[in-house]
């Protein structure tokens, strides 16, 4: 993929590699449930604290990545050496939980290599939507700190923008400025890329996660059926629409969630302290919804708190440091920003589709699925459905308490984020309910595997049909069919060309009056860029947003009034080029401002 250059190359196996010895170690003593998921939050939380180093200390972030990854290697080693049998091959069941499920994440990785391949494709344009500026934003804030900053003033979730930060790092410093912007797009794409293929394989996992072990070829139609319920409009078409790279980064973090908390009853011990880095994980994503892994770790400390208060030594040594770095989270960043931002909070929706109505319905669902499962699966799912359940209801009632200064809350921006979120957590849960109950009440193995497909594909039509539209736009708005149709925007990619072309610092220009019907998106973008948010003019950033916002809305702008405009050329930086359609623009603008005397060039539509 463009943007896929060697820096990026060895600094994602320096991570990857890493990762290896840990995986092993940790799945010979606790299984894959445990293992993949607590072997992904320790090496985050590694990048996280390497990026608090940069900081501190100025270090390059790169640099400090590759010697956080080597010590999380050798440490990893030494696990690996003093777990005998860890070097083993895989038996069919985890085969079949982890390997099938990789048919979604192909699916979606090979859509994003095709595309660079597929004349008129969407490469970039599909992660420029909504959002796509903040994410850049806030990791470019990133860089410039030289690592991660903690305060009150500071973003209060970092997770997304540290992973993008990442990304965009390496080999940074040979590229020239009027490159940046590209550069920092196809770092985006790839890591967004990489996430949601894992928000497939851990969709698919947790899809097959109550079948019994002894019906591999079960457990494997399910998983790989399961990877692709993201793919389709409703989990992946909506946060691709607003731009809402953090919803694909704490979707995987609650699956992975539910999967250590099903293997707790075995390792209750390993199964908490997992848990505990990813509540601090999700603390650092999308802060309403710790309460979830919150509330599955109550669980488990009520219901093994004598074996928990009995530990002596490495054990309890292990469990206190577990707990402390999510206090300390908390302590630091979690509430002080809270104190300090939670005005933002208070934000009105903008036409994102509202998931109240299948909130409840699904939370029955699983209720109901949980009582029919529960003596019929060794697995915890009444006490985890109490507690996702319960977790959801206080989730959704503190955010509507917190936005109830906007008129209607649960049309807020944030209570119907979080609506959408648990939608798609809790689609996933009760598909993995459904399929254990077909396999417990159907006898005849052959009927089995058709009533999993038949409930599974009925799943997949459902999210790829709501918010429901006719048969046609149904098709069309499909990620992968939007990206190889590069349908984003009214002109995708070409958009993105335009963008990339008057972003140059050398000669930069914006588009006024000129006919192309993404004239909105694509000032939108130079402005941020050139004179916006990353160079702190807010004034520009208004303007920026005033059209943005239209064209969101209406899908036009209108651009008669070319006051804006004098502003535009007056606050930027260097005096843009002028793009115009209309012969008569320059007069106008001369009249209108005469203070400044941009170059007016008259381009044919």
């Amino acid at each position: 993929m463009r943007g896929l250059e060697p820096p990026m190359i060895i600094l994602f196996a320096a991570l990857a590699l890493a990762a290896v010895p840990w995986l092993l170690a940790l799945s010979k003593r606790f299984g894959l449930a445990i293992a993949v998921p607590g072997t992904a939050a320790a090496a985050i939380l590694v990048a996280l604290t390497m990026l608090l180093v940069s900081h501190a200390t100025r270090w390059d972030i790169v640099a400090t990545q590759v010697g956080g990854a080597l010590i999380f290697a050798a440490v990893g080693a030494l696990l690996l050496r003093r777990t005998p049998g860890a070097l083993r091959k895989p038996g069919r069941h985890a085969v079949a939980l982890w390997v099938a499920p990789m048919l979604g994440a192909l699916g979606w990785i090979g859509t994003l290599v095709a595309s660079q391949f597929v004349p008129g494709a969407a490469r970039l344009s599909w992660a420029m939507n909504g959002d796509g500026f903040n994410n850049l934003f806030y990791g470019n804030v990133i860089l410039s700190a030289r690592g991660l900053a903690l305060g009150q003033s500071e973003n209060p979730v970092p997770l997304p923008a540290s992973l993008l930060a990442l990304a965009m790092a390496p080999g940074r410093s040979s590229i020239a400025n009027r490159d940046l912007l590209a550069h920092d797009l196809a770092s985006f794409t790839i890591i967004w890329t990489l996430i949601f293929a894992a928000v497939c394989i851990l969709t698919g996992a947790v899809v097959a996660s109550l079948i019994p072990k002894r019906y591999p070829v079960l457990v494997g139609v399910a998983s790989a059926l399961g990877s692709l319920l993201p793919l389709t409009w409703y989990v992946a078409g909506l946060p691709m629409q607003w731009g809402y790279f953090n919803a694909n980064v704490v979707l995987p973090l609650l699956l992975s969630t539910w999967l250590v908390f099903l293997a707790s009853r075995r390792f209750p011990i390993a199964a908490l302290v997992t848990i505990s880095g990813l509540t601090t994980l999700v603390l650092a994503t999308w802060a309403p919804l710790v309460l979830v892994p919150g509330a599955l770790a109550i669980v488990i400390l009520a219901r093994d708190w004598k074996l928990i208060r009995s530990l002596q030594g490495r054990s309890a040594v292990i469990i206190v440091i577990a707990a402390a770095q999510v206090m300390a989270w908390v302590a630091i960043v979690t509430v002080p920003t809270f104190l300090a931002q939670g005005d933002a909070l208070e934000i009105a929706g903008h036409g994102f589709p509202s998931a109240w109505p299948i909130v409840p319905v699904l939370l029955v669902a699983l209720v109901g699925l949980a009582l029919l499962t529960a003596r019929k699966t060794p697995f915890p799912v009444l006490p985890g459905m109490i507690a996702v359940v319960g977790s959801s209801v206080a989730a959704s009632g503190a955010l509507i308490y917190l936005d109830h200064g906007q008129g209607d809350p649960w049309t807020a921006y944030y209570p119907t984020k979080l609506a959408w979120i648990l939608s798609v957590f809790l689609v996933i849960i009760v598909l993995s309910l459904a399929l254990a109950a077909v396999r417990a009440l159907v006898s005849d193995g052959r009927w089995v595997t058709v009533g999993v497909a038949a409930v599974s594909a009925a799943v997949l039509l459902a999210c790829a049909a709501l918010p429901a539209e006719g048969p046609a736009e149904t098709v069309v708005r499909q990620p992968l069919t939007r990206i190889l149709t590069g349908s984003i925007w009214h002109t995708g990619d070409r958009a993105v060309s335009k963008i990339l072309r008057l972003s140059d610092p050398r000669d930069p220009g914006i588009l006024w009056q000129s006919g192309d019907p993404d004239e909105a998106m694509i000032d939108f973008w130079v402005l941020v860029t050139r004179g916006g948010d990353l160079l702190g003019d807010q004034e520009l950033r208004a303007i920026a947003f005033v059209a943005y916002r239209e064209y969101r809305a209406t899908g036009t702008f209108d651009d008669s009034d070319i006051a804006p405009l004098c502003r535009i050329v007056t606050l930027m930086e260097s005096t843009p080029t002028v793009h115009t359609s209309s012969a008569g623009l320059e007069a106008h603008l001369r009249d209108a401002c005469p203070a400044v005397t941009p170059r007016v060039v008259v381009d044919e539509r």
